[in-house]
């Protein structure tokens, strides 16, 4: 999906994955004459996730922030519930640009801060006491 709305541009692929069987899946189904595979392995019979790639923020050619950026919920509804966040091939430019010409080199012309190749995660669990 892609944005644009004046200086300020978006687009990212996005998919989203739940699983509340309790139990792991590996089934193949049928969408629109496609065959799909629907895998869900051990340690995601509770899943709950969303998932955005190849995710692109601009704000002219002064801010960029691109990477792929994951969310996920996993043993939802049980005492071992964890939440997940976490980012990969992160990049962010912070000035005047662009940081990367069209053929994703760097622009030798571009001036200011450019992070890049950063990655990220973080999990927050929590135990319910049983009464």
């Amino acid at each position: 999906m892609e944005l644009e709305l004046g200086p300020v541009a978006a687009g990212a692929d996005a998919a989203f994955r739940i699983n509340n069987t309790g139990h792991v899946v590996d089934e193949t189904i049928m969408v629109n004459l496609l065959e799909v595979r629907v895998q869900f392995v051990a340690g995601e019979e509770h899943h709950l996730g969303f998932s955005i790639v190849n995710a692109t923020l601009e704000f002219g050619d002064y801010v960029k922030l691109t990477g792929d950026y994951t969310f996920a919920k996993i043993d939802t509804g049980l005492d071992t519930e964890r939440t997940l966040i976490g980012a990969r091939n992160v990049e962010l430019f912070l000035g005047q640009g662009p940081a990367r010409l069209p053929n994703e080199s760097r622009n030798p012309d571009a001036v200011g801060l450019l992070i890049s190749g950063q990655a990220w995660a973080w999990c927050s669990s929590r135990t319910i006491a049983s009464h």
